[in-house]
């Protein structure tokens, strides 16, 4: 028998806010007040998590105090150099740029930025995910050779991010590796037959409430260690308090039955390969 909060961990998708932001927001009071390194490096070295993956939001005014996703990519480079080998973090999207501006922040993220992907929300960001903007930017991210990791919890079925459509882009794109994070929600059997990625960040305790521990585990195993992906989605949850969502995850995950070898493709294997390419 095997514990989850001790294996070794890479959270794949987490959040993180600039030193900056939290200095010209003291009094805080939603989920982000956590979004801090300090704190999160207590989470790391007590639920041996090795490395993290910071994901953006499409929208820029929450990472930056420039409001534009080249001053998101600065901050993040930054977190990266003075952390050096804890963190990755994937490429920001403003959409209130034109393609060609999306584009060449692509390119720069990747040649001054040294960041590690591009993630799309939709929901966010107000555009389809099959979007022309969004099927732009994909090109370039296949050109870049850079993993893209799309937001899919969907309300409705014709929600931006709706799981049918998502699954819809990724086939169109067979040489670009997708993580589809929250596994499209309560629309994942769209994206089960689709050869992307998918993390479990937000998802796994409404699986949970919603379908009991035994459901839980059909709905994974439907997928596979192969494809599973470790993500906390810290500090944001629908259900939980950011404090507890790390102890509810691995309370989870030490109920489901995966070997100890499954175990650690979803833990860090999966999401280490996708880093290395």
């Amino acid at each position: 028998m095997f514990d989850w909060s001790t294996i070794e961990k890479i959270d794949a998708h987490m959040h993180l806010l600039p030193t900056e932001v939290h200095r010209t927001n003291p009094d805080m009071d939603n989920e982000f007040q956590y979004a801090k390194i300090a704190l999160y490096f207590e989470l790391m070295d007590r639920f041996n998590i090795k490395a993290a993956v910071i994901m953006p939001f499409n929208d820029p005014r929450l990472m930056s105090l420039d409001f534009n996703a080249e001053a998101v990519h600065r901050n993040l480079l930054q977190i990266k150099q003075q952390n050096a080998g804890k963190f990755y973090a994937f490429a920001d999207l403003d959409p209130s740029h034109s393609l060609k501006e999306s584009c060449r922040s692509l390119i720069d993220a990747v040649e001054k930025y040294d960041l590690n992907g591009l993630k799309l929300h939709p929901q966010n960001s107000g555009l389809e995910i099959d979007s022309p903007y969004h099927i732009e930017l994909v090109k370039m991210a296949e050109t870049l050779k850079l993993p893209v990791a799309i937001h899919s919890y969907p309300n409705r079925a014709d929600s931006p991010d709706a799981a049918k459509k998502v699954a819809n882009l990724v086939n169109r794109f067979p040489r670009v590796t997708f993580i589809v994070s929250h596994m499209g929600a309560f629309q994942w059997q769209e994206i089960l037959d689709c050869p992307a990625y998918v993390d479990i960040s937000a998802i796994l305790p409404a699986y949970v409430q919603a379908f009991g521990t035994q459901g839980c585990q059909r709905i994974l195993h439907a997928f596979g260690a192969d494809r599973l992906i470790f993500a906390s989605d810290f500090p944001c949850s629908r259900l939980l308090p950011s404090e507890a969502i790390f102890t509810s995850y691995f309370d989870i995950l030490n109920s489901m039955d995966f070997s100890p070898d499954e175990a650690r493709k979803i833990a860090a294997g999966n999401i280490s390969s996708i880093l290395k390419r």
